[in-house]
């Protein structure tokens, strides 16, 4: 589960509590790639998760699927701008 505001963070995490374990992190940010090379290109989710590891960028989350011409991952807030540094070079910065 993601939140972008806390108010009602406590609530949640005990209500869930009840059922599994909880974690809280943050701050987080999600980065997107959008683009229609997504659906068609299988080569495409590997160069983006190689430029990422690549980078020392960590993944928290993924996804993908919904519309087949967006991935989303959340990583950490600090590490947002290296993620889309490393992204475009991967898939715009090519000779």
């Amino acid at each position: 589960m993601s939140v972008d505001r806390t108010t009602g963070l406590e609530a949640a995490v005990a209500d869930i509590s009840a059922v599994a374990q909880v974690e809280v992190e943050g701050p987080c940010a999600l980065v997107a790639v959008v683009g229609e090379g997504l659906a068609s290109g299988a080569d495409v989710a590997g160069r983006v998760f190689a430029a990422l590891a690549a980078a020392g960028v960590g993944v928290r989350a993924i996804s993908y699927g919904a519309t087949k011409t967006n991935l989303q991952v959340v990583v950490a807030e600090a590490d947002a701008n290296r993620a889309v540094t490393a992204l475009h070079a991967a898939l715009f910065d090519r000779a």
